[in-house]
């Protein structure tokens, strides 16, 4: 067996002595001064094992409380999870409650839009795409109000499904995620040309089905837009240039001039009634109305095209611009969000900022930065599995990260040259879960290869 160990020491890359097939590249930290597996992870029955499934951690009920929720920190261990989740919680007298369904294209910045909003890091982010895998919930609270942001996977077609053999969760996830929403919001790469063009059939259908319920446009990236001027013509083709049940267009001085949906509809019957003039029909509406009626009604029905030749929808209540990554204009979602809450029940404690287990993170968050740093394919066929689970007394996290990779000629690339590709991946992970969990962190990355050698013949 081929395998990598990433240990955060403060020793340089060494080759082991004792195995010819294994290489053991440690990488500097701070956090962790002193070598050895036993160091990292001290044999005091305090070591969570996936494999052992033990769930032995530290664990106090009571934590200091600094600075209220503005400085809610992720739970470390399984036990403090479940505390969490299971632990009665007062409702606010004025409980207000409001669950926000994401969708959108892969790529289209959903999970970066989901932490802004969220005020922390629950989603994974990746520039490839089919980072998020599965629908993943983050939670905010502002005053007596909850929302609740369903992040789901990018929008894909069943043939695109069955080419690259993605898992069934792309297809039913972004179901799920709008049918258990209160308000739909859909998010557009407008720096994308094939996206500014029009919303995607699946969009289309999905909000169709549930017509009922509000969605907003969310035209995201606008950062990378340097004539403006697209993004009035994006919103117009994606909304049909109908928000909120009034038309807009652009009036002499330049500016959006909001108009009525029903002087468009009359307008709409003008240039019928002209159409069936030139046709040399008689428009008598007092005396052969009934004519008139009907052919009003195929021309209805000729309009109303089929769900998959449209190209935008025109039931948005709201179009925002933003940009996701800078944070640019998120504030105004969320106040708007805040507005529209109704009052409800919120459905989980104001401390949890999102319902994933830590080891769900962690897991997230290696797989981010395999996306990240391995080219291809191969970052989509490395499996991590969490080995070891440790919190120390002084409250640092260790991790051990078994990654599986399914072919020998994969593992050069995964490693790279003297360890450097494996320990860029396990610094990076490190300091994005000490951000997230609030606390010293250790990531200790052992790459393995799960491929069986050929018996010699």
């Amino acid at each position: 067996m081929i395998s990598l160990l990433v240990r955060v020491t403060r020793s340089s890359l060494t080759r082991s002595p004792s195995s010819s097939s294994c290489l053991s590249a440690r990488v500097f930290s701070s956090i962790v001064t002193t070598d050895g597996v036993d160091d990292l992870f001290p044999r005091t029955g305090l070591i969570e094992s996936s494999q052992q499934q033990q769930q032995q951690t530290l664990f106090s009920d009571e934590r200091d409380e600094e600075d209220g929720p503005a400085d809610i920190s992720l739970p470390t261990t399984q036990k403090e999870y479940e505390y969490k989740r299971e632990h009665p919680f007062d409702q606010p007298p004025d409980a207000r409650f409001l669950q926000v369904a994401i969708i959108g294209l892969p790529n289209a910045g959903k999970s970066t839009l989901v932490n802004q909003l969220v005020g922390t890091k629950i989603s994974a982010v990746s520039t490839k795409v089919h980072t998020t895998r599965r629908n993943v919930l983050g939670i905010t609270v502002d005053g007596s109000t909850q929302l609740v942001f369903s992040d789901s996977p990018g929008l894909v077609t069943q043939k695109h499904l069955n080419k690259h053999h993605l898992e069934h969760t792309f297809a039913s996830a972004p179901e799920r995620c709008v049918r258990s929403a209160g308000l739909v919001m859909v998010v557009v790469d407008a720096a994308n040309p094939r996206e500014r063009k029009s919303l995607s059939p699946g969009i289309i259908h999905k909000l169709d089905k549930y017509r009922g319920k509000e969605a907003l446009l969310v035209l995201n990236k606008t950062d990378l837009i340097k004539k403006k001027r697209k993004l009035f013509d994006v919103s117009t083709r994606l909304t049909t240039g109908v928000v909120d049940g009034r038309c807009f267009v652009e009036g002499d001085t330049g500016k959006t001039i909001m108009r009525p949906e029903a002087v468009i509809v009359a307008e709409k019957l003008s240039r019928v009634e002209e159409r069936l003039r030139r046709k040399g029909h008689i428009l008598d509406l007092e005396k052969e109305e009934k004519p008139f009626v009907a052919e009003e009604e195929e021309e209805d029905e000729h309009d109303q095209q089929p769900v998959s030749d449209m190209e935008g929808w025109a039931n948005f209540s709201r179009v925002f611009m933003v940009s996701a990554i800078s944070g640019e204009g998120v504030s105004d979602i969320k106040q708007y969000l805040l507005s529209r809450a109704p009052a409800g029940k919120w459905r989980f404690p104001p401390d949890i900022v999102t319902p994933q287990s830590p080891q769900d993170l962690v897991m997230l968050t290696v797989r981010e930065k395999l996306l990240d740093h391995l080219p291809q394919e191969i970052p989509y066929l490395v499996t991590p599995r969490i080995e070891n689970w440790v919190v120390t007394r002084t409250g640092t996290l260790c991790v051990c990260v078994n990654l599986l990779v399914p072919k020998n000629v994969y593992m050069s690339t995964v490693l790279g040259t003297a360890g450097k590709t494996i320990a860029t991946i396990s610094s990076e992970a490190r300091q994005d879960l000490s951000d997230s969990f609030r606390c010293d962190v250790s990531l200790k990355l052992i790459v393995k290869c799960t491929e069986k050698k050929k018996k010699p013949t």
